[in-house]
């Protein structure tokens, strides 16, 4: 990877980081971002842009236990299909059904589960280190020898 880019820009083939593994769609509010899988985000799975500060959130009552592309696009909207597999004990789907592949953007399935938000850049104000270490328990302000003169 090139000095200054994130793992989000990686286009490095073998990377599990990489755009081509993970990217979906071109992003929803910029336009040359990408919207991708965030790999590191597990359990709690969301899409983030590489460009600019947009993050969508999959919402708690999921449970999502796995998200993959999928080798389809979307007909409507050219976005990759998303294999999503849902805790086996808590799918919100009917009859147990544990495995979806769907468009996130089109189908109203995945749509219920998704809330778009825009991350906050955290500003480190100011790099105080409080009030030190201090001087320790009172040893080392004699010199080495500490105990008067020698000579007398």
């Amino acid at each position: 990877m090139r000095p200054g880019f994130s793992c989000l820009e990686c286009s490095h083939p073998t990377c599990k980081h990489a755009l081509s593994q993970n990217g979906v769609s071109c992003c929803v509010e910029c336009e040359d971002g990408l919207m991708m899988i965030d790999r590191t985000s597990a359990p709690k799975w969301k899409l983030v842009c590489n460009k600019c500060n947009v993050v969508i959130n999959f919402k708690d009552e999921a449970h999502i236990h796995r998200l993959d592309l999928s080798e389809e696009q979307c007909g409507q909207c050219e976005a990759t299909y998303l294999h999503v597999t849902f805790h086996k004990d808590k799918t919100p789907l009917a009859d147990g059904v544990t495995e979806y592949t769907g468009c996130l953007f089109c189908d109203q399935t995945l749509k219920q589960y998704v809330a778009l938000h825009h991350a906050q850049m955290r500003i480190k104000t100011s790099s105080s280190r409080g009030r030190g270490r201090g001087r320790g328990r009172g040893k080392g302000r004699r010199g080495r020898g500490g105990r008067g003169s020698r000579g007398t």
